[in-house]
């Protein structure tokens, strides 16, 4: 059996909301998702989603965002999952 890679990536968006910063990381997960049918090897694409409150530093940030993604990936993969 074959093992998909694990890639890593990082998306900062200044001044974006929950709610926006969820909508953007579906449709990065759906793209993919519509590319994976496209190839031979199925690709899925966990994402978690950490905000940064006004009084907290950028290294506060990969906490959230980490517990998020362990969260996305335990709910079966190809999900989105956010802190809150």
């Amino acid at each position: 059996p074959h093992s998909a890679p694990t890639i890593l990536r990082a998306l900062v968006m200044p001044g974006a909301t929950r709610q926006v910063a969820v909508q953007v990381a579906e449709r990065i997960r759906r793209g993919m998702e519509d590319r994976s049918r496209l190839t031979p090897l199925p690709m899925t694409v966990s994402i978690g989603v950490g905000l940064l409150g006004p009084d907290q530093t950028e290294e506060q940030l990969i906490d959230p965002a980490d517990r998020s993604l362990m969260a996305a990936k335990r709910a079966g993969k190809n999900v989105v999952k956010t802190d809150g």
